[in-house]
């Protein structure tokens, strides 16, 4: 039996704040929906702006995540493009590449816009399996002065198109974990929970199940954490039970039998304060980490 793959994405960050989501739902008459989650915004769901203050400048960053990427300068999964262009403007918005906006004398909202478009949604996205809900990108903003960035998720939602039963479902107990401060003297650490689950679809019989993480950032077999600035990369690592989970390695686990069964598996994240020499005090360190869950009966 063919079983879709379940995608799920958590926020690794040092010092950044998570600020709600912006959701892309297609539905079947090929319109693109648009939702914002936990964000209060008067300028129509089809945007993602924020106050910039006065005499202050701000940067803006779209980058890709979980199964997104850059390509052509659009936002891109599998082989659908989403174009974005600025707030109030005509101008394209590059992705991976940052948008400086200079202070000026008055307060303005600045962001993004997601261009019109409508598709053939069954057809378009039926590559991406029957999972509900995928990660594509990040918007972020920085304030100049501020110590912490927002950044909101990008997600591709598919329920309105789900047409098979999930057998899997899964989530992070927190949408972004943050490491806290790190130096070359001092290590960081942090902690997440991965709770995966049967649905009411799988049955009632004991499920395996294979999980798999994947970073944008990972290389030279290691997960990357990006600095801000710079374009230097930190690598860390990821541990379940003491055991190092390096890309590419199976963690295989078991959903209990009965209905609606949960195994929850506690993740640890590590990183040398020694690997950050040379970088800059007051830089963040950002990576969308995806763990990939896959039933294995």
């Amino acid at each position: 039996m063919k079983y879709p793959v379940l995608f799920v994405a958590l926020l690794l960050q040092a010092s950044s704040v998570m600020a709600g989501a912006w959701v892309i739902q297609p539905q079947p008459n090929g319109a693109l929906r648009m939702l914002h989650e936990g964000i209060s915004d008067a300028s129509g769901t089809d945007t993602l702006t924020m106050r910039q203050p006065a005499n202050k400048s701000l940067t803006l960053l779209v980058s890709p995540a979980g199964g997104g990427r850059c390509e052509g300068g659009d936002l891109v999964l599998g082989s659908f493009r989403f174009p974005l262009k600025l707030f109030m403007q005509e101008r394209p918005i590059v992705c991976g590449d940052l948008v400086p906006f200079s202070a000026q004398p008055n307060e303005k909202r600045v962001g993004v816009r997601m261009v019109d478009r409508s598709v053939d949604g069954e057809r378009s996205f039926g590559e991406f399996g029957a999972f509900p809900r995928i990660q594509i990108g990040n918007v972020s903003f920085n304030v100049e002065g501020d110590a912490d960035s927002e950044n909101y998720p990008i997600y591709l939602d598919l329920t309105a198109l789900q047409t098979e039963a999930v057998t899997i479902e899964a989530s992070f107990d927190k949408p972004a974990l943050s490491m806290g401060l790190v130096g070359e003297l001092n290590n960081a650490s942090a902690n997440a929970r991965l709770k995966i689950a049967k649905t009411r679809q799988s049955g009632d019989e004991a499920l395996p199940y294979i999980l798999t993480f994947e970073s944008t950032q990972q290389r030279d077999n290691h997960y990357q954490l990006r600095a801000s600035t710079g374009g230097m990369s930190i690598p860390y690592r990821i541990s379940i039970d003491g055991k190092e989970i390096e890309p590419g390695f199976q963690y295989r686990g078991t959903l209990p039998s009965g209905k609606a069964t949960v195994d929850w598996v506690d993740i640890q994240f590590a990183l040398s304060g020694k690997s950050t020499r040379g970088l800059a005090a007051g830089t963040r360190l950002i990576d969308t980490l995806t763990a990939v869950i896959t039933p294995n009966s």
